[in-house]
């Protein structure tokens, strides 16, 4: 038995808090495969962008100088979320994206692989065998 789906809301993620758009228009986020309306989109306004870049330009100097150890636990950690729902995300894409579900997947574990690329990199660049 099919089930339906729940109404996506997306939102502005500005300063670490889920932002509504000050002017509450959207518009609708349709399933490719379907044509249904399964979410509302915000029309973010220039200024909405602007405070988003100011944001993350001002987040900059803290991250630069977060050591690579306390980088890569924060990959292990998007890896393992990504692994314990990795259904879940396969699924959003599929519906998302108008993918099969098994294409979703697919791209669910090319995402991980590449993530656990990223946390072996401060390995490899500390070998440095080229120098």
């Amino acid at each position: 038995m099919a089930t339906k789906q729940k109404m996506i809301e997306i939102k502005n993620f500005i300063d670490g808090e889920w932002c509504d758009e000050p002017t509450g228009r959207q518009v609708d986020l349709f399933n490719p495969s379907t044509g249904e309306v399964i979410g509302k989109v915000p029309m973010s306004l220039p200024a909405t962008v602007d405070a988003a870049t100011a944001s993350a330009a001002a987040a900059y100097p803290g991250w630069r100088a977060t050591s690579i150890g306390k980088r890569v636990e924060y990959l292990f950690a998007i890896h393992a979320a990504m692994g314990a729902n990795s259904e879940k995300l396969a699924y959003a894409i599929a519906i998302d994206q108008g993918k099969h579900i098994s294409e979703a997947r697919g791209e669910v574990r090319r995402v991980m692989q590449l993530v656990e690329t990223a946390c072996g990199m401060p390995t490899l660049l500390r070998a440095r065998p080229w120098t």
